[in-house]
């Protein structure tokens, strides 16, 4: 399948006059976040070394200046420590406009698209394994114990308790998730539940800002 052009890309021209073929620097590049979004999709992408790249000269390098201007054009960053090592300081996606041509940020760092998608992924997931033939009814019905019959807000139930452990993790506050949660039955399709889930991503620690207020 072919990627949906409207979808958050990944940007790679970060690098000026970089001697490494570019086919082999993108895919280092994507091979580094690839695996360490696979161990944890909400981990800063920031100072994880590019294996296999090498650094520009001194004098085709990037400054701090036009790398921040280089960013607010959807193209992500990279530094080169002492040794010489390419090594990763923002990722970013293309997406900066919502479909209203809106600016939109919600999705512009890799870190917090894979964390929404691996969300949607685990509580389908939770869904699928927990409710695969279940019957349907609204909520407050009474439902005999141990009835294959479950409600919206039974289904809501489990999700959240399944997804206790993703705290800390993926998501915070998870009193503001259930408060801001839905689950409602179709009016249009008696067989269908709609949900409309409100998840509040962690962050990455990128900025440490201090005052040193010292005293002679």
């Amino acid at each position: 399948m072919g990627r949906n052009p409207k979808q958050p890309a990944l940007q790679y021209r970060g690098l000026n006059n970089c001697p490494t073929w570019a086919p082999e620097r993108i895919a280092a590049f994507a091979a580094t976040c690839e695996i360490s979004g696979a161990n944890d999709p909400a981990m800063p992408l920031r100072n994880l070394t590019v294996p296999g790249v090498m650094a520009p000269r001194l004098k085709d390098r990037f400054s701090r200046q036009e790398r921040e201007l280089m960013l607010k054009d959807g193209i992500s960053t990279t530094t080169v420590d002492a040794g010489g090592n390419v090594i990763l300081e923002r990722v970013i996606t293309n997406y900066q406009k919502n479909v209203m041509g809106i600016d939109d940020e919600s999705l512009l760092r890799l870190e917090t698209k894979w964390s929404a998608d691996y969300f949607r992924y685990f509580v389908r997931s939770i869904v699928a394994t927990e409710f695969p033939r279940n019957k349907l009814a609204d909520d407050g019905t009474k439902i005999k114990p141990g009835s294959k019959t479950v409600t919206p807000q039974m289904i809501g139930d489990v999700v959240y308790a399944r997804c206790g452990p993703l705290e800390g993790e993926l998501i915070e506050d998870m009193a503001d998730f259930k408060k801001n949660t839905m689950w409602v039955r179709s009016e249009a399709d008696p067989d269908r539940v709609n949900a409309i889930l409100a998840p509040n991503l962690v962050n990455q620690f990128v900025t440490f800002a201090a005052a040193v207020q010292y005293r002679m």
